[in-house]
């Protein structure tokens, strides 16, 4: 059976299938024979009885398929079925922040920690490893915040071009970057800074 189609800015609106909506097409048959009563097609005319709106484009069964397989991602060029990548969506504040926040976690994730909130609580614990890192580790989130809360307002004032996510997170990581307290010691000489 024949398809058809009907587009809207390129992405189908509606399909046709003539054997639901009826053939655009019916035969037209000749005077019966005088001897057998039997008529010939001679041609054809449109078909009344046809839903197929009469600019439905027909497309074939392997077009239809590419649509239907791929919702969305297809478009009609008015000759063919051309693949269609949509914008990305604009990144939001929401974007920004799930980005930072798993960024904070991942880091204090790095010593076993559930995620920085966790690790934050550590403060003042007895164990003095726990305690520094926990120091450490909500000194730095400060920074992050202060550091990412004051950019993203440039961004929303105008003052600087909106970074993607990732372009923001290398800004972020190169303004606030994060020492483990035994390593910083290590490298003092074996000291735990006091933070």
């Amino acid at each position: 059976m024949r398809k058809f189609a009907e587009f809207n800015d390129g992405f189908p609106a509606a399909f046709y299938n003539e054997g639901i909506h009826g053939p655009k097409k019916r035969p037209v048959y000749s005077e019966p024979d005088e001897e057998t009563g039997e008529r010939e097609v001679i041609g054809d005319e449109p078909n009344p009885d046809c839903k197929i709106p009469a600019g439905a484009i027909e497309i074939t069964d392997e077009q239809w398929m590419e649509f239907i397989s791929n919702t969305g991602r297809r478009k009609w060029d008015g000759t063919a079925v051309v693949p269609y990548y949509p914008p990305a969506p604009p990144v939001t504040q929401a974007d920004y922040s799930a980005a930072i926040q798993a960024h904070l976690d991942a880091k204090a994730r790095e010593r076993q920690y559930d995620g920085i909130h966790t690790a934050i609580g550590y403060r003042d614990d007895p164990n003095p490893n726990f305690a520094a890192e926990a120091t450490a580790l909500f000194a730095w989130r400060s920074a992050v915040w202060t550091f990412s809360s004051a950019e993203l307002a440039k961004v929303m004032a105008g003052e600087r071009p909106q970074p993607t996510v990732a372009e923001f997170m290398g800004e972020l990581e190169a303004a606030c970057p994060f020492v483990w307290p035994m390593e910083r010691a290590a490298m003092l000489g074996g000291e735990l800074p006091s933070e």
